[in-house]
């Protein structure tokens, strides 16, 4: 878990960091076709093919490649663009939540009360991770002035 939650952190550092000369859907596309060759021979050695393959199979499966990942990443890769560093962070943490309300809405589970309170935790922590950056850059009087104390030094003129 501690490795994961670090590669998550690098990766996003990076992401903002070196932006690709191609599209957030482009490089999605990219990433998650070289993830998937990579695994190909792991889960053909180690999982076993279903019988038959049924149109919900077949829908579900395609579900899960367009909107869970291909829409998903995109839309991840573009917030990276254009929101702080410590905002999009933050923001992962909204992955188990949100899959736990739809539990509750679609599925109808139910989560004990101190469930209930680790996701309200998550929630406050999200909400105030994303009151950070906009409190410490109007701290520093907006971002005119935040890029102007970070902009290299020009050469003096005369």
């Amino acid at each position: 878990a501690a490795a994961g939650a670090v590669s998550m952190a690098l990766g996003t550092v990076l992401a903002k960091r070196w932006r690709a000369p191609v599209s957030p859907l482009v490089l999605t596309a990219w990433q998650l076709t070289a993830g998937a060759l990579f695994l190909l021979p792991f889960a053909l050695a180690f999982e076993t093919l279903p019988a038959r393959l049924t149109l919900p199979n077949v829908l579900g499966y395609l579900w899960l490649c367009v909107a869970g990942a291909g829409v998903s990443y995109a839309f991840w890769f573009r917030g990276i663009g254009r929101l702080p560093t410590a905002a999009v962070s933050a923001l992962g943490l909204l992955s188990p939540v949100s899959a736990t309300v739809l539990g509750f809405l679609v599925l109808g589970q139910s989560l004990s009360p101190a469930q209930m309170a680790g996701a309200l935790l998550v929630l406050a922590s999200v909400w105030l991770g994303q009151r950070a950056p906009k409190a410490a850059q109007a701290a520093v009087g907006g971002s005119a002035a935040s890029d102007k104390a970070h902009a290299p030094l020009a050469p003096r003129q005369g």
